[in-house]
C-alpha cells in the first residue's frame, strides 16, 4: 500500500474558514465551505502599484504569475461583501485575474494607469515615443500609418538591403532596427547594451525590464519562460500577439538585446 506525503495530505485537506496561504495552492484544495479567497491588499491595488513601480503595463503572464504567488485568506462571502462594503469597492475575480484586470485598468482615471501611461522617455527626459506605436506596428505593412508614425518617431534611420525581399531600417543613434520581409514589419530589435560601435537604445525597456539585469532577473520579472538556454529567452504573449526573444551576453547573462516579432510567423 503507498503511503499519502504530508504535501499530498496537505493538497488534499479542505480549505477552514480564515487559513491563509499563497493562491495557487489554496485554489487547488477541496472548498466544501464555498470560502472565498481573498487579496489583502486588494489584487487590483497590488497589480496597479506593481504596474507603477516598473513603469510600463503588466501583460497576461505576469499579471497571473503575481495573482499566484501572493497570499490570500479563505472567507465566507458575507465576510467578503462586509468587506467590500468598508473599502467601497469589490476587489478583481482571480479566476478570470486578466480579464478583469484589463477592465479595472481601463476604468482608472487617466495618468493612474501606470507613469506615463507606458511611453517611453529618452535619455534626456523627453517623451517622443510611446510603446503602443511599436506593437501596433509590427506585422504591419511598410505603407501602413502605424508603421510609418513608427519610423517618424524614431528619427533619422538608414536602410540595409539583405535581399531577396528582406532590408533593415535602422535607427543607430537610438539602438532601434526593423527588419521588413516582403515590406512587412517582421522585427523589431532593441539594443539594449552598446555594442560593435553602435549606441544602445535610449529608450525605456518594455515590460518592465531594466538594464543591467540578468537573465535571472528577466526571468523573475516575465515569469517563465516558453524556452531558454544561456544564449537567449523566448516568450509568447499571446494576449498582443507578439513573440518576445530576448539574448544575453553569453561569458555574464546580460540582457543584450529585445527582439520583437508577431507571434504568428513563430508558430507556423
Amino acid at each position: 500500500m503507498k503511503l499519502e506525503s504530508e504535501s499530498d495530505l496537505a493538497q488534499t485537506r479542505p480549505l477552514v474558514d480564515l487559513e491563509v496561504g499563497r493562491y495557487a495552492e489554496l485554489v487547488a484544495r477541496p472548498n466544501p465551505l464555498g470560502l472565498v479567497l481573498s487579496y489583502s491588499p486588494p489584487l487590483v491595488t497590488i497589480l496597479r502599484s506593481i504596474e507603477q513601480q516598473s513603469d510600463a503595463p503588466l501583460f497576461m503572464q505576469q499579471v497571473e504569475a503575481i495573482r499566484d504567488e501572493m497570499a490570500v485568506v479563505a472567507m465566507s462571502r458575507r465576510a467578503v461583501e462586509a468587506m467590500s462594503a468598508s473599502r467601497g469597492f469589490r476587489d478583481i475575480d482571480p479566476t478570470r485575474c486578466w480579464d478583469a484586470w484589463c477592465e479595472a485598468r481601463a476604468a482608472l482615471p487617466q495618468g493612474a494607469q501606470g507613469r506615463d501611461s507606458g511611453r517611453l522617455p529618452t535619455s534626456d527626459g523627453k517623451v517622443d515615443f510611446e510603446l503602443s506605436d511599436a506593437f501596433s506596428a509590427i506585422g504591419k505593412a511598410s505603407s501602413t500609418a502605424e508603421v510609418k508614425s513608427l519610423v517618424e518617431r524614431l528619427g533619422t534611420v538608414e536602410r540595409y538591403d539583405d535581399p531577396p525581399g528582406r532590408y533593415y531600417l535602422t535607427a543607430s543613434q537610438n539602438g532601434v532596427s526593423l527588419l521588413f520581409e516582403e515590406e512587412l514589419l517582421s522585427d523589431i530589435q532593441i539594443r539594449v547594451e552598446a555594442s560593435d560601435g553602435k549606441e544602445q537604445c535610449p529608450f525605456r525597456l518594455p515590460f518592465g525590464l531594466k538594464r543591467g539585469m540578468f537573465q535571472a532577473d528577466v526571468h523573475r520579472v516575465l515569469g517563465e519562460p516558453a524556452s531558454s538556454d544561456e544564449f537567449d529567452s523566448q516568450y509568447f504573449l499571446d494576449d498582443q500577439g507578439i513573440r518576445l526573444f530576448l539574448g544575453y551576453v553569453s561569458e555574464t547573462g546580460l540582457l543584450r538585446y529585445i527582439s520583437l516579432a508577431p507571434i504568428a510567423q513563430w508558430r507556423r
